[in-house]
């Protein structure tokens, strides 16, 4: 059997350059949020999930899977990569509804279902539905790294207290942070100070010498001396297609 905790993707030059653009890749749907409990914590180690830098667990496989299927090819520096689609869900009032997303597509595509993701418990009223790619298994895996735990001064007033910002976050195979977004941002919270912040102090930790880009999401919380601290985190591995290289 494979290793569940590693990735099978990997990348290699290939004739024409065509690669999987045109192929909708398999995608599995995972519900990250600290309201979670330890729902569907037996599909963890099964299928490598992450766990957060505190000890928390990361995200967890949805009990209702969209099974949406992953079609477009984002560039970057490295090359051309299949990438994940992403949802944020909360609570207006008594009815779950997405506040934010990747796509129109998947907001409307989340939306219809928004109810079967609803936060369900009491510390928090949003959880992240992130639809990434199922990676085959092949001869060269490569181990999903983990998110370094991240706790910052952020200079934020006693009011914010418990609130929380989430973020998505691509990091280059060399290491280096792409780029920071960031979701659902609290009125206290300032944000281009916290983007650049974390953008300082997001590292991952790799078991090994295989490397890849990796998406990471996750949240940060305020706590009662202004500080922000990471509760939540996932790594999420891209799949590479086309400019010259592809999957096998």
């Amino acid at each position: 059997f494979p290793n569940p905790t590693h990735c099978g993707c990997y990348c290699t030059s290939g004739g024409g350059g065509g690669g999987c653009g045109g192929m909708t890749l398999s995608s599995r749907t995972l519900v990250i949020g600290s309201d979670r409990g330890s729902e569907l914590a037996d599909h963890q180690l099964q299928f490598g999930l992450q766990h957060s830098g505190d000890g928390r667990e990361g995200a967890k496989l949805a009990d209702h899977q969209l099974r949406f299927g992953l079609q477009n090819s984002g560039g970057r520096r490295e090359g051309s990569f299949i990438l994940e689609e992403w949802a944020l869900v909360s609570l207006a009032g008594d009815k779950a509804t997405v506040v934010s997303a990747s796509t129109a597509k998947f907001w409307n595509r989340v939306q219809g279902e928004a109810e079967r993701f609803r936060p369900r418990g009491s510390d928090t009223s949003t959880v992240l539905v992130i639809e990434d790619a199922v990676h085959p298994h092949n001869s060269r895996e490569i181990p999903v790294p983990e998110v370094a735990p991240i706790d910052f001064d952020a200079g934020l007033p006693a009011s914010a207290v418990d609130q929380e910002v989430w973020f998505r976050a691509e990091v280059g195979e060399d290491g280096v942070v792409d780029q920071v977004m960031l979701f659902h941002i609290p009125d206290a919270f300032p944000t281009f100070s916290i983007n650049d912040r974390l953008r300082e102090r997001l590292s991952l930790r790799y078991a090994d010498k295989g490397r890849h880009r990796a998406v990471v999401f996750g949240a940060v919380r305020a706590d009662a001396n202004g500080h922000l601290a990471m509760t939540e985190s996932v790594v999420v591995l891209p799949t590479c297609c086309c400019g010259g290289v592809h999957c096998i």
